[in-house]
């Protein structure tokens, strides 16, 4: 009878040990997609912003030689392109804030606690909740990239065929959607 309980105490033993591997994988892949997310949202909120910048400098610049519809309807879909992009910016950032609020929150409440354990589980409860909340921003990033990148290639690519069609002599090419 001995020999059954240490036997069924050492298959426990071996299930949290293999639970606790699983979870460790788990968290280890959770940080990694957080971070890969934020690396690849950086670089694309660069880009984006430079794009934007240089669409409109450029824009300004060439309008002189578009036709007025071309213009109005580019600067439609270019306008359309930031609003999406600068929202989501906007909720990212009020939700970014709301984390840092918890976090303060959390600190100070471990003020008060005297196990180190207990602090440091309450410290990794928040940093879990928010590099999942982090992985699922990336999804919904992979939502929000999609429309703003297609307005603004509709624009850039209205512009340049208005700027090219502005730039032929007005006898050789007539395009009736400008």
């Amino acid at each position: 009878m001995d020999v059954e309980i240490i036997k069924n105490f050492m298959v426990d033993a071996q299930k949290k040990e293999q639970q606790q591997i699983v979870n460790n994988i788990v968290d280890m892949q959770i940080k990694i997609l957080a971070a890969i997310y934020d690396k690849a949202t950086t670089y694309t909120q660069l880009i984006i912003i430079v794009g934007y910048a240089s669409f409109f400098g450029i824009w300004s610049f060439v309008k002189g030689y578009i036709s007025e519809k071309c213009v109005l309807w580019s600067a439609i879909f270019m306008s359309v392109s930031v609003t999406i992009f600068v929202l989501f910016e906007v909720c990212k950032m009020i939700y970014t804030s709301w984390f840092l609020l918890k976090r303060d929150s959390t600190l100070k409440n471990i003020q008060n606690m005297d196990d180190p354990q207990k602090i440091l589980d309450a410290l990794r409860r928040h940093d879990k909740q928010v590099q999942r909340t982090t992985v699922r921003w990336g999804k919904f990033w992979c939502w929000i990239i999609v429309p703003t990148v297609l307005f603004a290639v509709i624009a850039i690519a209205m512009s340049l065929i208005g700027f090219i069609a502005g730039l032929l002599p007005t006898d050789q090419v007539e395009i009736s959607a400008f």
